[in-house]
């Protein structure tokens, strides 16, 4: 987590005091290292670690960090709606914007959708395509993408009406049609981009092709494969933005 009880970041907290988490109350210990975003986590073996929620990756810290850092919003917000109290990974009040990150899927999340929508908030969902998207995603016409979504990632996003984005290849993707994708290119989502992290390359063509290759698929069919990658690296997107991620 990014803030502690007192809704502070490990650089704003004071040096010597006791830090606890706002969920179970446990004592915290600040974590400064040069890999990850700096945040507060539980202590090793701590009892409360799994009933107390706070479990994130290195992804899902940056984009609340990234969201902090933009004017009229705030970051791990306690909302209530439908007559329970959720936790808003970023949200900007004056807007009523809620947005969630997601590196791992939960079956809670369908619920926590239907009622912050329910109670009029604006609720995006941003997937890590680093964990999301499929090795089988085809190029298509003006640089979109082609079953970008594991199936199970995309059966959540179908759930919730189309409400999400994936942060895939260094670029915030947007839903088109029945799992097909194209970049987003507004400056909301490029600002947006400049604060999350670098992700890796996707799989290089050699070792796309050894790896088919591997499985049995033929020269031919590696090769047509090849050309869909090529194809999509070359094309431009000419769609204009559909979705803007904040207000400044």
């Amino acid at each position: 987590m990014l803030l502690n009880l007192d809704r502070k970041t490990v650089q704003q907290h004071e040096v010597g005091k006791e830090s606890k988490c706002p969920d179970c109350m446990a004592p915290l210990v600040a974590r400064r290292g040069d890999m990850v975003v700096w945040h507060w986590a539980h202590y090793p073996g701590w009892s409360s670690r799994d009933v107390c929620g706070h479990c994130e990756t290195g992804w899902h810290l940056a984009c609340k960090q990234a969201y902090l850092s933009f004017p009229g919003w705030d970051i791990e917000c306690p909302i209530s709606a439908a007559g329970q109290t959720f936790r808003a990974d970023a949200m900007n009040a004056g807007t009523a914007r809620v947005r969630e990150f997601v590196h791992s899927l939960s079956p809670h999340y369908l619920a926590k959708h239907k009622a912050l929508a329910g109670a009029g908030f604006d609720v995006l969902w941003i997937l890590d395509g680093s964990e999301f998207a499929s090795l089988r995603s085809k190029s298509c016409r003006n640089g979109g993408r082609k079953g970008l979504l594991k199936p199970r990632a995309y059966d959540f996003v179908h759930s919730v009406g189309g409400k999400a984005l994936v942060h895939y290849s260094n670029k915030l993707w947007r839903l088109y049609m029945a799992n097909v994708w194209y970049p987003c290119t507004g400056p909301a989502s490029l600002s947006v981009l400049e604060k999350l992290p670098r992700q890796a390359a996707p799989q290089c063509r050699e070792n796309a092709v050894s790896c088919h290759a591997g499985r049995g698929i033929s020269f031919k069919a590696a090769r047509m494969w090849l050309h869909d990658v090529s194809a999509f690296s070359s094309q431009e997107n000419d769609l204009d933005e559909e979705i803007e991620i904040y207000e400044v």
